[in-house]
């Protein structure tokens, strides 16, 4: 069988085969003294091995294969052996053995001009970096990654690289910068075939929603990364698709539900037989345990979860990056650079500055309302999670509705509904500082936060937006067309949250529209009228 048919029963994920048939092949190649062509079958039978699941096995013969397919000087075979083999030792938590073997592929790809394999291996210091939870510099390798992807024109690995960065800002609590990533790698993996790049972006996309308290969208996103799963059966992402359920769970106030990924997550923990799965997952239990008040299955699993750290400290120097090791990336990161002119390192600062910018300008698209510019529900409640953080701090909230939209829409049409909220966005802008958060809250409903505002204070700018809003010229928007609002204004009291005082302000304005609209209800009750 040739290797061609061997790769795309690997590419297919028809993974048993795959190995029989690479077996048999690696057999016959060797009876017959073709080396070369049997360290090709050997390793895709390493491969086949390891996306099944069986890890360590998957390693030991791709550790044999290295050193053969180095003294035949097959640079294709050791360039992806090699690159196997980091992920792995990754994936077992041997820190400074997943460093080594991705510094060994760098530098076969710096003296064979293969740049392909350059950026998956600059990819996979960045990944050692992150196993070392140095999110930070994880972050910058991947950041690079990137601009050399680009420089290079590698577009294959970009898919690879945007799902890297969503995790990096995940684990440095930034869900809107991590769901801008996902968005640019999901473009790029489109109509590709990465079936396990996908799912790793639908649970990380699941991740981002559960911490931005999207729990619908969230448990969509894990859907979709189960059916590819099970397209793939790739064990951590297994593992890792049960722990976020399990979190979307406890969210949702299933604990029942989520015990059960739980459990399900350390099984997988245990058959990749990886120290750091297998730590994370004891770790997740005992909370789970000690959070349902089941202080005695919370004690066994503490046990546990301190038995499995124990076992990594055993192993500390894999567990922690070391300074030869950590010299050695450092010599490599040089010569990538000397590689380049210093016009190219220009042209990578700036492409550099342009993916940063792409990123925040996506990220703040996430948190903005298209039809008027203002910011939208989403970045509302974030909002109101830091005002509920600040103690001490005053504020008040505006609710604001615009009288009888329904009929403008019906008499005018949808166009000019549209046109009429742009314009509101644009005046409530007008009317207020810098300091303010503006939302529209749904539909022709629109949110205002202020800060350090309370009482009278905050019923001036109520009325002062209010008028505005009825002076405004609306014939220029369409003939005859006159458009007022009603609002609440509350101001917070005592110890009341954030929340509740959203929710004084919702009931403020209702009552303003009850007593005839086109006016402005605070705390008291008293209002202003416009004749």
């Amino acid at each position: 069988m040739s290797l061609d048919i061997l790769s795309a029963l690997l590419n297919r994920e028809e993974l048993a085969t795959a190995r029989e048939c690479a077996l048999i092949e690696a057999r016959t190649a060797n009876a017959l003294g073709k080396l070369a062509l049997a360290n090709e079958a050997l390793l895709v039978a390493a491969i086949s091995l390891g996306r099944q699941g069986q890890i360590a096995e998957s390693l030991g013969e791709l550790e044999r294969l290295i050193p053969r397919a180095r003294r035949l000087k097959q640079h294709d075979v050791l360039l992806q052996a090699l690159n196997e083999a980091g992920g792995h030792h990754l994936l077992l938590g041997r820190i400074n053995a997943a460093m080594r073997r991705w510094i060994s592929c760098l530098e076969v790809a710096l003296d064979n001009g293969d740049d392909g394999m350059l950026v998956k291996a600059h990819l996979g210091i960045g990944k050692v970096y992150f196993g070392a939870q140095d999110y930070a510099n994880a972050l910058q390798y991947h950041l690079r990654s990137l601009d050399y992807a680009q420089a290079v024109q590698a577009s294959a690995t970009l898919g690879a690289i945007y799902v890297c960065l969503a995790n990096d800002y995940l684990n440095l609590d930034l869900p809107n910068e991590a769901l801008a990533s996902l968005h640019l790698g999901q473009r790029n993996l489109a109509n590709q075939g990465h079936t396990q790049l996908e799912a790793e972006c639908r649970l990380y996309q699941a991740t981002a929603q559960i911490r931005l308290g999207n729990l619908d969208d969230a448990q969509q996103s894990l859907t979709e990364a189960r059916q590819l799963i099970r397209e793939s059966r790739h064990h951590w992402s297994e593992f890792h698709t049960a722990l976020t359920q399990a979190a979307l769970d406890h969210a949702m106030q299933l604990p029942q539900s989520g015990l059960r990924q739980l459990e399900i997550a350390r099984k997988l923990a245990y058959e990749l037989q990886s120290g750091a799965l297998i730590e994370k997952a004891e770790y997740a239990l005992y909370l789970h345990h000690k959070q349902e008040g089941h202080f005695d299955k919370a004690l066994d699993s503490h046990r546990s979860y301190h038995a499995a750290v124990e076992r990594n400290l055993r192993s500390l120097q894999e567990t922690q990056l070391l300074g030869s090791t950590l010299r050695q990336a450092k010599r490599l990161e040089t010569r990538l650079h000397l590689r380049q002119s210093d016009q190219e390192n220009l042209a990578l600062q700036a492409r550099l500055r342009h993916h940063q910018a792409v990123l925040s300008t996506l990220s703040r698209e996430v948190e903005t309302d298209a039809l008027t510019g203002v910011a939208n529900r989403r970045a509302l409640e974030s909002q109101l999670d830091q005002l509920a953080a600040q103690a001490g701090i005053g504020f008040s909230v505006l609710m604001l509705d615009i009288d009888h939209f329904k009929a403008i829409n019906d008499s005018h049409g949808h166009a000019v509904g549209d046109r009429v909220l742009a314009q509101i966005g644009q005046l409530l802008r007008e009317s207020c500082r810098n300091g303010e958060t503006i939302a529209r809250y749904g539909g022709e409903e629109f949110c205002v936060l202020l800060p350090g505002i309370e009482g009278a204070a905050a019923t001036a700018i109520a009325e002062r937006i209010r008028r505005r809003v009825a002076g405004h010229g609306w014939a220029e928007v369409a003939p005859r067309l006159a458009v007022t609002t009603s609002v609440g204004c509350a101001s917070a009291h005592g110890d009341e949250g954030a929340r509740g005082v959203l929710a004084r302000a919702d009931a403020l304005l209702y009552r303003a529209k009850k007593q005839g609209r086109n006016r402005v209800c605070d705390d008291p009750g008293g209002d202003f009228l416009l004749i």
